[in-house]
């Protein structure tokens, strides 16, 4: 797992991995995920006290030398402020 985009929020100033590369040799895997679109932050100061990444993203690669690609959802948490208590 190799982060190969960051993106730094102007809220909270988090700089949060939006984008990987996923590779899983023993099963001739290989994958980039990549957001939709890069400001997928959530900030529920008026809720749970935590902000975070939470998004759409697509996935493009290659498994066992044929082409896969598909769709997801990633959350991304630890990268800004915690909880106050």
């Amino acid at each position: 797992l190799t982060p190969l985009k960051y993106w730094k929020s102007k809220k909270s100033g988090a700089n949060y991995p939006v984008a990987w590369e996923i590779s899983v040799p023993s099963q001739q895997l290989t994958l980039k995920s990549l957001p939709l679109l890069d400001n997928q932050e959530l900030i529920t100061d008026k809720s749970t006290r935590v902000t975070y990444w939470e998004g759409a993203s697509e996935f493009k690669g290659e498994k066992k030398g044929k082409r896969i690609s598909g769709k997801g959802y990633i959350e991304l948490t630890g990268y800004a402020k915690g909880l106050e208590e």
